[in-house]
């Protein structure tokens, strides 16, 4: 989070992929520091994107993985069991 708010306005783009691949790789950003703060309170309120990037992984570690994006795909029928 220090990277990310050390970063021009113009820049703050360049910070969410990093925080993505380190959710991605299992970094849990449920987890406090010493000042007993977690990620989401440490970024700039102004950074709305990485903030909201913060709050799905914290959604993602609460539900164990078991979170369902929405897919545009082909539903099916629904009844595939022929």
């Amino acid at each position: 989070m220090r990277y990310a708010n050390s970063l021009a306005q113009s820049d703050w783009p360049a910070g969410t992929p990093i925080v993505e691949i380190l959710l991605d790789a299992g970094c849990d950003p449920r987890i406090r520091n010493k000042a007993k703060l977690k990620p989401v309170e440490l970024v700039d309120p102004r950074n709305t994107a990485l903030r909201e990037v913060l709050r799905k992984g914290e959604v993602a570690m609460m539900m164990g993985g078991d979170v369902v994006e929405e897919d545009d795909g082909p539903t099916g029928s629904g009844s595939d069991s022929d």
